[in-house]
């Protein structure tokens, strides 16, 4: 993987990470896109994030060019204007290009004979669809070691909170979303979340075999074949 440098930690949510990330390559990719609308059929990807959990990858993110104004209502969400996307937006075919050479190093590095997982908030409903949508358009191979798993779908598992959204998990775990609806902005704040909620959910099922104290983080949490006990708390 050629995007890694040191980072500090998350004070502003810009592309940097904390000590709850791992000193080694992971094999978790979270991802967000920001878009035009809802409707998976008709709306334009504007922007894209990817991030794995390595302290050392600064992940990847690129606006995409469009051929239609963004609806005044996304670009009051999000922040992103038609002058972003037309000066700094790549044309879709290169993003998507990216991304895969950007999930290929990372499978690359973890062994193609493992599986890969990706992670998303409400990634069943929205984002893993889009991606794969993405990836099809562009003749792009979905490798059957690719695992999707939805944190929201984890959370509603668990059930112990009022809320399952982004919003109310930041509020649960007192994290502070320093760049909401900005694609990258999400996904770092995901990358906490996933961490935090996993820990919930080992110490639930007394799964708590040893504890970093400083953080009070599974360590177990940061192995490879963790999320695989994720799958299986899902379809429990």
């Amino acid at each position: 993987m050629n995007n890694y440098k040191n980072n500090k930690n998350n004070k502003n949510n810009k592309n940097n990470k904390n000590k709850l990330y791992y000193n080694s390559p992971s094999n978790i990719i979270f991802l967000d896109f920001e878009t035009t609308g809802l409707q998976i059929d008709t709306l334009k990807v504007i922007e894209v994030a990817f991030n794995s959990l390595f302290i050392g990858d600064k992940g990847y993110c690129d606006l995409i060019k469009i051929n239609e104004c963004i609806p005044p209502f996304i670009t009051q969400i999000t922040n992103i204007t038609d002058d972003m996307l037309n000066n700094n937006g790549k044309d879709e075919k290169t993003v998507v290009y990216n991304i895969y050479n950007y999930i290929t190093n990372i499978h690359n590095i973890i062994g193609f004979i493992n599986p890969l997982y990706f992670i998303a908030h409400n990634g069943e409903r929205f984002d893993f669809k889009i991606l794969i949508n993405l990836l099809n358009k562009y003749d792009f191979h979905i490798n059957k070691k690719w695992i999707f798993m939805d944190t929201i779908q984890l959370s509603r598992k668990l059930n112990d909170y009022n809320g399952h959204s982004m919003a109310k998990l930041c509020e649960k775990y007192n994290i502070n979303n320093y760049d909401a609806h900005r694609a990258m902005g999400d996904v770092l704040t995901l990358m906490d979340i996933y961490v935090l909620l996993s820990n919930d959910i080992c110490r639930k099922n007394n799964y708590n075999i040893y504890t970093d104290r400083c953080n009070v983080i599974n360590r177990i949490i940061k192995t490879l074949d963790f999320p695989e006990y994720l799958i299986n708390f899902l379809n429990s």
